[in-house]
């Protein structure tokens, strides 16, 4: 009878329902169940009242409410209710906004940490269906996206934030079903890399959930060759070590996510390291690749998760958006085979740098690992890949100790890709870097200024830059490292001749040498240069000194001081015996080989040796020591005579202004960070930021400002002159490249234009071959980033957007560079 009358008066389905939640809560459980059975019917007649009229769907909304306060309220029945009311809701897909939107809401008023939360959280499984699973998806993605428009410093602190960890929560419980993963993997990776170790450990341990139980998805539900099911099945046992729940912020913190307790729902600071989110990222891509089946699929979902991530990276959102950049140049890594993802980068860096602050580098270190996975890859064509080397150099010059690893790091992959690509096959590295230099000489001579070095002498200006890595044990290792690839490539660029260093290694060599001696591999550095005959024990480096000063070509007095105190410099930092031991060794025999150069340095190392002779008991530096005193005191008078001599044009005789005279004034301080003061931070930062300026490239973004105005005469400026009509619409089309277009459009009557039109109209006049890679069917193809006034499209409606007066609107392909 019920069911007769719900089909034939749905327009009493509201009342019917009002008065079913009165007579509910007066019955007895018997009736209750009745009552259920009774209602049932009725459900289904919702969705003639979620359309259109704002009083019909307010009254819907508080149906639903109610019916979610029933299910809280009655344990004892929670099961007939999920089988009743809640299964039958999930099929009226014209209410499941509302739905998503009512239990979206109660759980954020109960927090979390409530047993209201978890029982939506649960009911949400009932409603499982692949169109609810999207929707509650698309609206954890539109929120996260929101967190611009309002942003903070860290992502709890945001207003947005309790929605997104209830919608984390609601996204975990739906992953218990494995049916059709593959609709919504890109998504879900997504949300993963940006909101990993975020928030409190429970919500920490959610994602973590998530991507366990999508890999376990893929294994099942997938149509996988036996081999990617045994790799999947080691990665599904590796996401699930505790090395890896690291990553996830899950390391000395209760991580369950289905324990509730006041310290699992406690905030966490936002400590996430970002190399972090490599491994992460790098994890998920090879699941990506596994779980796909095929090599099309696997590209599809990554153009999908670059497009998703690329609407982020290029908002500014201090919360997220560092994110967002690793995960782009971990996607991007492959992808890249032109220049305008790249520009779009530069320019995001530029922003970030005129923002430097020494407490805060996100969003700079993120930028610059980004770079750093992306130029590995890139074609030898491309116009960036020699500049790119110098804007590493800038970004290392600023001396900030957060950013030198991830600087470093991107100048070491630069270096090695240009060796890679043959750039120095027919001439010296110095040559080659010095000739990509000039297009920035301008503020190149700046930094130099700044620094207090020049590049005229290459690998003394290197070796410079680069010391203060040496000392500090974050940096210590990867500045090594790029030394020796500078020393290995100058090798490859010299003819060896008796046993002799080439003068254009010597800044690198000078700069490894006492590391050599602590790390006890002086004679491997020794056979890369090319020494074959010197006979030394790397066992005894410790205690014994071995000459090497007349095997190196040092062909001016010029040289002969850049070395001598590049070598005094390092003393000054020096931490081991066997470091000291070398520097004092090799000074003695420069004291005596050139001992007019060594004249200058001598009272500058005076009280360091005072200080070794009352306090060092090493026989081998204090013998080193005592030569240094014999030889300049004995050949005190022809020093003084020839002083003059050593640099030409010079009168000033003092150390400091020599090395002013060669371009070194800095030189005896760039050994280590603590020399580096805030102000000079920031100057380099600001040239770093002009040197990227000074690029010239053509950008990725197509500027697309549409403004309906009335009677407005429109230029059209091209080859063939500027050209006038009168039209009632103007849209502008406007690159950085230079290009500016203005287009007159009448699409539709004045407010009426949605972006649906505007698409339809770009692809029919301004797309003149290969329509398919912008759109497909009626929309934009995946891998278009679409920004409406700065703001990701779908969280203004995508297709359904209104175009308004002013509107600013950017198109974006975030797959090879658009």
């Amino acid at each position: 009878l019920s069911e007769r009358l719900a089909q034939s008066e749905p327009h009493l389905t509201p009342d019917f329902l009002t008065e079913f939640f009165v007579g509910f809560n007066k019955s007895s459980t018997q009736l209750k169940h009745l009552c259920l059975q009774y209602v049932t019917p009725w459900l289904l007649n919702l969705a003639h009242f979620s359309r259109n009229d704002q009083k019909n769907i307010e009254k819907t909304r508080e149906l639903i409410r109610n019916l979610i306060e029933l299910t809280v309220k009655e344990t004892e029945m929670y099961a007939s209710i999920q089988s009743k009311v809640w299964n039958t809701l999930g099929k009226v897909d014209e209410i499941s906004n509302l739905i998503i939107e009512e239990f979206v809401h109660y759980a954020v008023i109960h927090g979390i940490n409530s047993p209201q939360s978890e029982i939506v959280s649960n009911t949400i499984v009932t409603l499982s269906s692949v169109n609810i699973r999207g929707k509650i998806i698309a609206k954890l993605r539109k929120v996260i996206s929101r967190t611009s428009l309002k942003s903070t410093r860290t992502l709890t602190d945001n207003q947005s934030w309790p929605e997104i960890a209830v919608l984390i929560r609601f996204n975990l419980m739906l992953s218990f079903n494995n049916r059709n993963v593959q609709l919504y993997l890109p998504e879900l990776f997504y949300v993963i890399s940006i909101l990993v170790a975020t928030g409190p450990p429970l919500i920490r341990a959610s994602i973590h959930g998530l991507i366990v139980n999508l890999v376990q998805s893929l294994c099942t539900s997938m149509p996988l060759s036996e081999s990617s099911i045994k790799r999947l099945t080691l990665l599904l046992t590796e996401l699930s070590e505790p090395n890896f729940r690291y990553f996830f912020g899950l390391n000395n913190v209760p991580g369950n996510a289905f324990v509730i307790t006041p310290e699992s729902t406690r905030d966490l600071p936002d400590t996430m390291p970002l190399a972090s989110l490599e491994k992460i990222v790098q994890a998920l891509l090879e699941v990506m690749v596994c779980g796909a089946g095929s090599v099309d699929m696997s590209n599809a979902w990554r153009a999908r998760w670059v497009g998703l991530v690329a609407s982020t990276a290029f908002q500014y959102n201090p919360a997220i958006q560092p994110r967002a950049f690793v995960t782009l140049g971990c996607l991007a890594r492959d992808e890249v085979n032109d220049d305008d993802l790249l520009y779009q980068i530069l320019v995001a860096l530029t922003g970030a740098l005129s923002h430097f602050t020494e407490n805060d580098c996100a969003l700079i270190i993120s930028i610059i690992m980004c770079l750093t996975n992306i130029v590995e890859n890139l074609p030898a064509e491309s116009r960036y890949l020699q500049p790119m080397f110098w804007l590493a150099i800038s970004l290392v010059q600023i001396g900030h100790i957060p950013v030198f690893p991830s600087a470093i790091n991107l100048l070491h992959v630069v270096l090695k890709a240009l060796d890679s690509k043959g750039f120095f096959g027919n001439e010296d590295i110095a040559t080659v870097l010095l000739k990509a230099r000039r297009p920035l000489e301008d503020i190149s001579i700046q930094m130099d200024k700044a620094a207090g070095i020049n590049y005229e002498h290459f690998s003394f200006a290197i070796a410079a830059t680069l010391l203060k890595g040496l000392k500090n044990p974050v940096t210590k290792a990867s500045t090594q490292a790029v030394l020796t690839t500078f020393l290995d490539i100058a090798s490859k660029g010299v003819i060896i001749n008796e046993n002799i260093i080439n003068s254009s290694m010597l800044g690198y060599l000078a700069a490894l040498l006492p590391v050599s001696a602590k790390n006890a591999d002086m004679k491997e550095l020794l056979l890369q240069c090319g020494i074959n005959d010197v006979e030394i024990d790397n066992s005894e480096l410790g205690t014994t000194y071995y000459k090497i000063f007349e095997n190196l070509e040092i062909p001016d007095n010029q040289t002969a001081l850049l070395l001598i105190a590049l070598m005094v410099a390092m003393l000054q930092t020096a931490e081991h015996e066997p470091e000291r031991l070398f520097l004092y060794g090799f000074l003695a025999e420069a004291a005596l080989a050139m001992h007019e150069v060594f004249a200058l340095v001598y009272d500058f190392l005076l009280p360091k040796m005072a200080q070794i002779i009352n306090s060092s008991e090493t026989i081998p530096i204090l013998d080193s020591v005592q030569s240094i005193l014999y030889t300049v005191v004995s050949s005190e008078s022809q020093s003084i005579n020839n002083k003059n001599k050593i640099l030409p044009g010079t009168s000033r005789n003092h150390l400091h202004s020599y090395l002013e005279e060669v371009g070194f004034p800095n030189l005896l301080d760039c050994g280590s960070f603590t020399k580096v003061t805030k102000e000079s931070m920031k100057i380099n930062a600001t040239y770093a930021m002009e040197l990227r300026g000074t690029s010239k490239g053509i950008p990725c973004v197509i500027g697309i400002v549409a403004k309906r105005r009335k009677g407005l005469m429109v230029r059209q400026e091209d080859n063939g002159g500027p050209r006038e009509s009168n039209v009632g619409r103007h849209v502008r089309i406007s690159s950085s490249g230079g290009k500016t277009v203005e287009i007159s459009s009448s699409m539709n009557p004045p407010n009426q234009t949605k972006m649906e039109d505007l698409i339809k109209w770009i692809r029919e006049n301004l797309i003149k071959t290969k329509p398919e890679l912008f759109m497909t069917g009626n929309t934009i193809r995946p891998g278009i980033l679409i920004l409406i006034n700065d703001v990701d499209w779908e969280v203004e409606g995508e297709l359904e957007y209104t175009i308004k007066d002013g509107d600013n609107i950017h198109f974006l392909s975030t797959l090879h560079g658009g």
